[in-house]
């Protein structure tokens, strides 16, 4: 049962596919508003009132296009969607949606002051209504028009730096580890020629841990690809760790020694 909200779904990645869903979905929730007039609209008297109720339309479009560049952020950060990630998403992006919608209907359509009782109001009594309504269509789109991220591409990482032209395009077995030099690290890896190379970034060891969560910490100024490691020589007090395709070696410390040997053994079994 838990294997398939593991399962990968696609997702929408692009701004093209982002924006027709946005549109197609806001003009849907217009024309339930204007034409089909629920919750009593016929009884809303304005000069411009058709306009107003089309702004709900807009409000949706703006929110979902947003809503989904910020979603896409995560998607380029852990590297695939599945079915969990779907679902708490879509529950995310209707508390703002709906916060949004309220916000205009509470300060704009109806020009009344802001509270959190009326807020959580129509939320229970609009908003939670709304979803059965647009989510077979929002799933549609979203599975009709995403792509599945093909496993081939999780082997290539990039690594970005704190300055805006610094980014380095690698596949993952050709990393062999990451060294902090004050305010800046070196990025040791093998390029396309197969030949050493060395890359410096400006960032902290710790950041650069979270954009490849996949190394192992051996050292307090070093991170290491532990499929890479070919043998660590000596013991936990002076050990020093052999990476492959290379004449290099880098320390291991004591605080890292036992985790970074268990890794090289579960890797060889």
């Amino acid at each position: 049962m838990f294997s398939f909200f593991k399962k990968r779904i696609p997702f929408v990645a692009t701004f093209r596919e982002s924006i027709i869903i946005g549109l197609v979905l806001g003009l849907l929730l217009s024309f339930i508003i204007i034409f089909l007039e629920p919750y009593n609209t016929n009884q809303f008297q304005h000069k411009y009132k058709t306009l107003l109720l089309f702004g709900f339309g807009i409000v949706f479009f703006l929110t979902y296009i947003t809503y989904s560049r910020l979603e896409n952020l995560l998607y380029k950060r852990i590297g695939y969607w599945n079915f969990t990630l779907e679902i708490i998403s879509i529950l995310t992006f209707y508390i703002i949606v709906g916060s949004s919608l309220f916000l205009y209907n509470n300060n704009i359509v109806n020009g009344d002051t802001y509270s959190l009782k009326t807020h959580w109001i129509y939320f229970k009594q609009i908003v939670i209504n709304f979803i059965p309504i647009f989510s077979p269509f929002l799933l549609f789109l979203r599975f009709r028009l995403g792509k599945i991220k093909p496993k081939n591409s999780e082997k290539t990482i990039t690594i970005y730096g704190k300055n805006q032209d610094e980014k380095l395009k690698l596949l993952k077995d050709n990393l062999l580890f990451i060294k902090a030099n004050e305010n800046y690290i070196d990025i040791t890896f093998l390029n396309l020629e197969n030949k050493l190379q060395v890359k410096t970034f400006r960032h902290t060891l710790s950041k650069i841990h979270s954009q490849i969560s996949f190394l192992e910490k051996c050292h307090r100024s070093y991170l290491v690809n532990t499929k890479l490691i070919n043998e660590v020589r000596g013991n936990s007090q002076n050990a020093k760790i052999i990476l492959k395709n290379s004449d290099l070696d880098i320390p291991l410390s004591k605080t890292y020694y036992n985790k970074i040997i268990s890794k090289i053994n579960l890797t060889k079994d």
